[in-house]
């Protein structure tokens, strides 16, 4: 249980532990520390190249489900602010996070420190323009190169504004750490005498299925919002699915609002690289992240 716990999760759960925050037995009345949600959707105005796999030449076909950003915010007693911000997208690179860190630290007074920022790995949301510059067989066409530069500039305004507006969400909660369990998670290396040969599925390599979540209510006891961590892949979808999606992290989060209301559900995918979801061809592989993320 726990042997891959995201690092923002664990240093987290060590401040909580030495006292800055109050865990599980103190009332969100009595409590010394605030919490934040938000949430932005940020899907593209314009079809773009999806990444995640090498063969795919042309931009998405439809839109399955909407992408967000989605953020955390968290003030100490001594009132200071951290926040953590998840993307539903393949990734970024050093340098775009260090400009929205940049940004939020002008408007927001948050230093390097006081903010993460992960992606859920999405091998159906849309190619960054920093990072994975080798990933496709056929080079993006100058017009997909600005259309996918205008996104991904909107993406990093949004960013910095969903933490905004998780800060101005603070308002004092309880915080408890809760631990479900889920199945459909893989481990994907493939050994021969102990050596790696390629991407399968390894029956006999780790694998952790447990599903830490962090809530958070209010002086009445609701919901305000959580952040869960399952470490998988969001591979569901080969590369002969052009649609975009967030895949089971994405479905994982909707369902989750939606049974809960006006609450953020944030997900982070952990140590997850060694993992695959239970996949399927185009035709079951939709029905088989909607129910991963159920």
């Amino acid at each position: 249980m726990f042997e891959r716990f995201p690092l923002w999760l664990l240093c987290l759960l060590i401040v909580i532990e030495t006292g800055q925050f109050s865990l599980n037995d103190v009332s969100a009345a009595e409590s010394p520390s605030s919490f934040g949600f938000a949430r932005t959707e940020i899907t593209p105005e314009v079809p773009l190249r999806l990444s995640g796999y090498g063969n795919r030449d042309t931009v998405y076909e439809s839109i399955d489900e909407p992408l967000y950003v989605r953020a955390m915010a968290i003030q100490s007693p001594e009132k200071k602010i951290c926040a953590l911000v998840s993307l539903d997208s393949i990734g970024f690179a050093g340098t775009f996070t260090d400009r929205i860190a940049g940004k939020v630290k002008q408007k927001y007074g948050l230093n390097r420190d006081q903010i993460v920022i992960c992606s859920t790995h999405s091998h159906t949301s849309p190619q960054p323009m920093e990072g994975l510059s080798n990933i496709f067989a056929t080079p993006l066409t100058e017009a997909q190169r600005e259309a996918s530069q205008n996104y991904w500039n909107k993406v990093e305004q949004r960013i910095v504004q969903t933490v905004g507006k998780a800060i101005k969400d603070l308002q004092p909660g309880a915080l408890s750490l809760v631990t479900g369990k889920v199945g459909f998670a893989q481990n994907r290396r493939v050994l021969k005498n102990g050596k790696w040969t390629g991407f399968g599925v390894n029956p006999e390599g780790p694998v952790d299925h447990s599903l830490p979540v962090l809530k958070v209510t209010d002086a009445t006891g609701k919901l305000r919002g959580l952040v869960f961590n399952y470490a998988c892949h969001c591979t569901t979808f080969g590369s002969d699915y052009n649609c975009l999606n967030g895949d089971w992290a994405g479905y994982a989060s909707k369902y989750i609002e939606e049974q809960y209301g006006d609450i953020v559900a944030v997900c982070t995918i952990g140590c997850g690289a060694d993992q695959n979801p239970i996949r399927g061809n185009k035709e079951v592989a939709k029905d088989l992240a909607i129910g991963h993320g159920r």
